[in-house]
């Protein structure tokens, strides 16, 4: 029996694929414009200098600005554009005014990172009040869709372009001892990544999350002065330990470069192997 000679009729198939000379940095990010909500503390901090260091001018907000005004001049320190914004996240008139004031001053949006979110209780489900669970909901999601839409509007939209980023977290995948809110919102975070990167994706507008685990930072001294507690969580971390801040933040970095231009709808998680196990 003679062997038969496969035949592309389209020319879809390719033994050849071009590769150009250059490639785009995953690292340079001069001259973009950015926006950091939450960024007067914890991690937001990090996230923002962190921007600042890869070239690009940075506007972090918190509900006051006096929260975030040494944040701004840390930021102006790295040889780039630094603004302070107030802004209540869950206030739609509020979001507002702070997207309004970060384009008066920088022109343009290019990346908006919904960093800011709360867990500030501990209960068991049934202890939580209503006005508990509007709160965590209301900042860690609708806040992400408050300060989308507005940039949205009011930027990326006019450009044809854009980076959301929003920052999930590790319990968005997987569930904990009584913080049943947290885990909730975080989850929708994930969906919602997903549902905002399909409508937008023919504006050219990417839509991310960065899902951290436990990172050193004064949100975790809680755990880390209880030894058992502590080492009850490490346990549930392969690597075994409690990760960096520069560790994180490099992820942020690449979402919002041109190197990832390909990805949208995604969850990366940062969280020294928590979610697998």
């Amino acid at each position: 029996m003679s062997e038969k000679k496969f035949v592309d009729p389209y020319g879809v198939f390719t033994t050849r694929i071009d590769v150009p000379d250059t490639f785009p940095s995953n690292s340079d990010l001069s001259g973009k414009k950015v926006l950091v909500t939450g960024g007067g503390r914890g991690l937001g901090v990090g996230i923002a200098l962190a921007f600042a260091a890869a070239g690009a001018d940075v506007a972090v907000s918190a509900r006051t600005e006096t929260d975030v005004k040494e944040i701004a001049k840390r930021i102006e320190a790295k040889g780039v554009k630094g603004l302070a914004v107030a802004g209540n996240v869950k206030d739609a008139k509020s979001v507002q005014e702070m997207i309004a004031a970060v384009v008066a001053e920088f022109g343009r949006i290019d990346v908006l990172v919904n960093n800011a979110g709360i867990s500030p209780w501990v209960l068991r489900p049934e202890k939580y009040t209503e006005e508990q669970w509007d709160e965590m909901m209301g900042i860690n999601l609708k806040g992400c869709w408050l300060c989308a839409k507005e940039a949205f509007l009011q930027s990326m939209k006019d450009l044809d372009k854009g980076r959301i980023i929003n920052t999930g977290s590790a319990f968005g995948m997987i569930g904990d001892h009584r913080v049943l809110p947290y885990c909730s919102s975080k989850g929708a975070v994930l969906n919602f990544a997903r549902a905002l990167a399909i409508d937008w994706a023919p504006y050219n507008i990417t839509v991310n999350n960065v899902a951290p685990g436990f990172f050193d930072s004064p949100l975790i001294e809680g755990y880390k002065n209880n030894e058992a507690l502590g080492q009850q969580i490490l346990d549930r971390v392969p690597l075994g330990r409690w990760g960096r801040i520069e560790e994180l933040v490099g992820t942020y970095i690449f979402l919002a470069s041109d190197a990832s231009s390909f990805i949208t709808g995604q969850t990366i998680y940062v969280d020294g192997g928590m979610t697998i196990i």
